[in-house]
């Protein structure tokens, strides 16, 4: 939760939908980051992101249809456990808390539904991406990455597994805006999220070092 701001926006799409009268839960301790598991690496800490309910309250003081429920996950998941949800929106950092609200809200979502893991792919938190693809292993929902990190899925649409690489072209030189790079191939792909992503991969000329660079076209 920390500040709210998250909370603010899907507050104000709320207030925006046509898709009816929704009302916004708020699952948080509202004091601190709990222990870190080992999975979770080492850029977290106890005691980490620590924000009180009533700066949140305060700053999503405009919206009406907003609940509060302050409290570890997930022991105040059971004040919605007879509710049915159609966008949830997953963002606690670490290992257990993202199991915990997956195990309990998947099963709990309209078909169409959203769930979107703001950790999921992120360098800061390796445990939350693990928890949801085992999460996801047996389940034909797979997270999709989003490009400046996070992820999400549509309940009840399965997601087109990874296409094998179809085709790799040898270069000589290779653009990318005005750096102009000797030796490499392109590789070209098809992908269920795009018609093709193209991989660059040039060597720099100084260095030795390769370059890689993806486009989803």
């Amino acid at each position: 939760m920390f500040h709210g701001a998250t909370s603010y926006l899907i507050c104000c799409a709320n207030e925006e939908s046509q898709a009816g009268d929704k009302t916004h839960h708020l699952f948080d301790s509202f004091e601190e980051l709990s222990e870190p598991c080992p999975a979770d690496g080492v850029h977290w800490s106890k005691g980490d992101l620590k924000c009180g309910i009533e700066q949140v309250q305060k700053a999503l003081s405009h919206f009406a249809k907003l609940r509060s429920h302050p409290g570890w996950i997930p022991d105040r998941f059971q004040d919605v456990e007879g509710r049915k949800f159609s966008f949830v929106h997953i963002d606690v950092d670490l290992t257990e808390p993202t199991r915990e609200s997956l195990a309990f809200f998947y099963p709990r979502m309209v078909p169409g539904g959203i769930i979107v893991c703001d950790d999921y792919g992120q360098s800061t938190s390796p445990g939350a991406t693990q928890a949801v693809d085992r999460f996801l292993a047996d389940k034909p929902e797979k997270m999709l990455m989003l490009p400046e990190g996070g992820g999400f899925l549509i309940v009840k649409t399965a997601t087109a597994s990874p296409a094998r690489l179809e085709q790799r072209i040898p270069i000589r030189w290779c653009s990318f805006g005005a750096l102009t790079l000797p030796i490499g191939e392109i590789a070209v792909e098809k992908s269920g999220q795009c018609s093709r992503v193209v991989t660059i991969k040039a060597q720099q000329s100084r260095s030795g070092r390769f370059l890689n660079r993806r486009r989803c076209e």
